[in-house]
């Protein structure tokens, strides 16, 4: 997971982004423990998963990304469906 000062940034970032490109959207400013539950989110699976990658292989992925809308996006996505819901899910899939 990338840091909680990175995701924040990111979230920042992309809001200024889309105040500048005056989209319409309007988000509320979220707290630093809701960008690291959504951060974490992205993260998790009810299944051991196993991801190898050398260094240099994540920096080109990071590279051809716009990782700032990316994660800002995701992490919206997620604390909409909220972190009950998130975690009733992954316990339920657990059980699979």
């Amino acid at each position: 997971m990338h840091s909680v000062p990175r995701l924040a940034r990111w979230m920042q970032q992309e809001e200024e982004r889309q105040r500048k490109e005056k989209t319409g959207a309007s988000f509320p400013t979220l707290s630093r423990d809701d960008i690291a539950a959504g951060g974490a989110w992205q993260r998790r699976t009810p299944h051991s998963t196993i991801n190898v990658l050398r260094a240099d292989q994540l920096a080109r992925a990071e590279g051809r990304r716009d990782s700032a809308s990316l994660y800002s996006r995701n992490i919206r996505a997620l604390l909409a469906v909220g972190n009950d819901r998130l975690r009733a899910d992954l316990e339920r899939e657990q059980l699979l």
